[in-house]
């Protein structure tokens, strides 16, 4: 019988795993990480992009693996922005994402994940190289630095959208350093 050929997936989990692994053996919080995983299984439902998957633990190792249809522990649905900056610390609970399931051992888990310190740059080095490592890196920088501005201008249109219009009886003045308008 001839093995089929590794799917993209396939390749991704792995690589994602091997990276998320070493990340975790080089970081003095990564043991207790793994250690609190226990036998939980954490789904993380993605809609932008469309992408879902369990996060496992098993033999002392992190694992990402193709969602499957056993019952999961908690479940994390959001866009992907949303979801990293839960994970990241970012926002504690962005309006983008919704958690269900055993809310305590996703809180646990997300301090351990606050907490960890990980050189990701030199880890993806030792994964894809140094070039393109760097080119990866400053991509990243690059992307959230656009959305940081993208969720600036899009906050700045809904409140100008939401102000309301002055009657024709009412004037719209502002304040000599440019702050809120108000009408007279």
């Amino acid at each position: 019988m001839i093995p089929s050929p590794a799917t993209p997936y396939a390749l991704a989990f792995a690589a994602a795993n091997q990276l998320l692994n070493a990340a975790l053996e080089n970081s003095p919080q990564g043991e207790q990480l793994v250690r609190d995983f226990g036998s939980n299984v954490l789904r993380v439902s993605s809609f932008l992009p469309s992408l879902t998957f369990d996060i496992t633990c098993r033999e002392n190792r992190i694992l990402l693996t193709p969602a499957s249809p056993s019952a999961s522990t908690a479940h994390l649905r959001g866009a992907l922005p949303g979801l990293l900056a839960l994970i990241t610390g970012e926002h504690s609970t962005p309006n983008s994402v919704s958690i269900s399931g055993d809310r305590i051992f996703v809180e646990a888990l997300l301090q351990h994940c606050r907490g960890l310190d990980i050189d990701w740059a030199y880890l993806m080095s030792r994964l894809i190289g140094d070039l393109p490592a760097q080119a990866l890196a400053e991509t990243v920088q690059h992307l959230s630095a656009l959305q940081g501005q993208l969720f600036t201008a899009t906050r700045h249109r809904l409140l100008l959208k939401t102000r309301p219009t002055p009657s024709h009886r009412q004037t719209w003045s502002s304040t000599a350093e440019g702050d809120d308008a108000v009408a007279t």
